[in-house]
């Protein structure tokens, strides 16, 4: 699809942006996600320079991704901190996901 190609061309051309987690930054404290490395991640991709936000801006309102969102985490999720991006590369760790509404 040519938004993920989008996506993963902004995800090259911001690469130096990425940082490895490490030590009490690590996301996971489950012993079943545990790996040999941390993850990469990087939240400023909102304010990347142009063309290179934008693809990221319409993720997060995109008509395919909300309902799976609200299924996901109820309806009525919300962004509570800076989205992130988030490289995984083999052997990093592993992640919890976290959040939801706050309705129930």
């Amino acid at each position: 699809k040519p938004e993920i190609e989008a996506a993963r061309a902004s995800i090259s051309a911001n690469m130096h942006r990425f940082h490895e987690r490490s030590g009490g930054l690590l996301n996971s404290r489950l012993e079943t996600f545990t790996g040999n490395r941390g993850r990469l991640d990087c939240g400023t991709m909102l304010t990347w320079d142009k063309p290179h936000c934008d693809i990221f801006r319409k993720f997060l309102a995109h008509q395919a991704i909300v309902p799976t969102v609200n299924e996901l985490c109820g309806k009525g999720f919300r962004l509570d901190h800076l989205p992130l991006a988030i490289i995984q590369y083999k052997g990093a760790e592993g992640f919890d996901l976290h959040g939801g509404n706050t309705d129930e």
